[in-house]
């Protein structure tokens, strides 16, 4: 039960990791000031904030020790900024309380600011505290690190891993797209926006838990890699034959400039599932690898 545990406290830390290079991403398109491009001031401490957390979530789910005594450092700097914080809300004049409120009122504002301090920045760093200072959570990182990395892992594993490790940036290059453009969810469901970032955002954190689950033999790994594969297959299907015209000019507006039609579209997107489908196949048939 451990290493699920710290399997998904690794993809938490993931997943704040990509929302902080999302907050990077709207300060840049949306400065604060706006005779400035950039609010460096901003970009000064997420950067460092978003690369530590990406950095200890991946090292989570590999297991590394130093990933760990990370991970208890952050939990207690983030304790200590959660108290400050409260604190500070509590104490905030309720004109500038207001102004960060927005449309809600001051009565539902504040207990909402209170309650997510205390979840994020209390709870949640304590839990990881009590958790990652227990000596069979510290045995397990110890038994994991001296392992040799990559150890026992076939050849073909190792390649769909790399696969969907470099996979990665082609969805994190979809967060530098103009917050306008839309994407198909489900059939002649479009999301676009912040919804679509944030669905960028997660499928990124599922491939890097699955590109380094696979890596280390995972268990876990496999089931995750045979469920969202087959989902996103069948999705892609779906959202293909599905597709009309009206569909195909809003999420593809741009490819107008070389008259794909929509025929060709769907041959072409068709065609780009064979991949999947063989990595798919080729996981399902080594599932005894996998025992981790």
């Amino acid at each position: 039960m451990k290493k699920p545990i710290i399997i998904l406290s690794g993809v938490y830390f993931i997943i704040i990791g990509l929302l902080q290079t999302f907050s990077i991403y709207v300060s840049i398109q949306n400065p604060i000031d706006p005779s400035m491009a950039v609010d460096y001031g901003y970009l000064f401490v997420v950067i460092p904030i978003a690369v530590c957390m990406l950095s200890s979530g991946i090292g989570l789910i590999v297991m590394n020790n130093w990933a760990r005594i990370s991970v208890l450092i952050i939990s207690g700097v983030s304790i200590i900024l959660g108290l400050l914080f409260i604190v500070a809300t509590i104490y905030t004049p309720e004109t500038i309380l207001q102004t960060e409120a927005g449309a809600m009122s001051l009565d539902q504002a504040k207990p909402i600011f209170l309650t997510s301090l205390t979840i994020f920045f209390i709870a949640m760093p304590l839990f990881f505290i009590f958790f990652f200072t227990a000596r069979s959570v510290k045995a397990v990182f110890v038994n994991e690190t001296t392992s040799q990395w990559g150890e026992g892992v076939p050849l073909g594993v190792k390649i769909v891993s790399f696969i969907y490790m470099f996979s990665i940036f082609g969805l994190l290059g979809n967060l530098a797209l103009p917050l306008d453009m839309e994407y198909q969810l489900l059939g002649s469901i479009i999301v676009s926006g912040v919804p679509m970032k944030i669905t960028v955002l997660i499928m990124t954190a599922l491939q890097v838990y699955i590109a380094f689950g696979l890596f280390k033999l995972r268990q876990s790994a496999w089931t995750f890699f045979m469920v969202f594969t087959s989902a996103t297959l069948g999705l892609s299907v779906f959202n293909i034959l599905t597709m009309n015209n009206a569909i195909f000019g809003r999420v593809v507006p741009y490819l107008g400039d070389i008259n794909l039609t929509l025929e060709n579209y769907r041959v072409y997107a068709l065609l780009g599932l064979i991949l999947p489908v063989g990595l798919l196949m080729y996981i399902y048939k080594r599932k005894g690898v996998f025992v981790n």
